[in-house]
């Protein structure tokens, strides 16, 4: 099987090709490594934010419901599913990215309403307190469940993200670098063995001519 500096001829041109390639090498793998550290701060972070938030999230659904049960208790269920029907929807999010580390994120604006019942859509007559109160906690359920939303997809990006500089630089460190450094080896001691021979032959040269 042909090696990689079986294909290359050993010659100082290829030499210092190659340190040049090797120094590239080297900062590649610092810069690799770097990004890798970043990345990995950033999805601890956001993996962090997402179980605070999504404990929040759990009590305010059960919150929610209670105070759904209540407003239905007031209201029947059918009369609460008839005001459900009339509320003006909320402004939808705006899905945007940013940039960690070169790599584009996605990020969610979203702006949570406080919505009165004179802002909801149905008469003010027809609302109630317990209605107003469960209409409330399930806007603020919705405003955390996008922000959560956005957070778990923003670790699922940089953990694919991590996972692709860690497998890179490992590969730069284990594979292509030993390999740039073999063929550094093999070069050298091409270029010394001709340098020798080049010694052994002159001399014999000269004392050819002397005699």
């Amino acid at each position: 099987m042909q090696t990689i500096y079986e294909r290359i001829p050993s010659t100082r041109y290829e030499l210092l090709r190659l340190r040049e390639f090797e120094a590239d090498l080297r900062a590649g793998f610092d810069i690799l490594k770097n990004k890798e550290e970043i990345l990995l701060k950033e999805f601890f972070d956001a993996a962090k934010d997402v179980h605070e938030k999504r404990d929040i999230l759990d009590s305010n659904i059960k919150r929610a419901y209670t105070a759904l049960v209540k407003a239905q208790g007031v209201h029947g269920v059918l009369g609460t599913k008839y005001l459900a029907a009339s509320v003006l929807p909320c402004a939808p999010p705006v899905i945007e990215t940013r940039k960690i580390a070169g790599i584009s994120i996605p990020s969610v604006k979203h702006t949570q309403e406080k919505r009165n019942v004179f802002c909801r859509g149905y008469a003010p007559a027809s609302s109630s307190l317990e209605l107003e109160a469960a209409a409330s906690l399930f806007e603020t359920t919705l405003s955390d469940a996008i922000q959560i939303g956005e957070k778990e997809a923003c670790t699922e990006k940089l953990g694919n993200e991590v996972l692709k500089a860690r497998r890179r630089s490992r590969a730069l460190k284990k594979e292509i670098l030993p390999e740039v450094l073999r063929e550094k080896q093999h070069i050298k001691e091409s270029l010394d063995m001709r340098s020798r021979e080049t010694f052994v032959r002159t001399k014999k040269i000269k004392a050819m001519t002397s005699s």
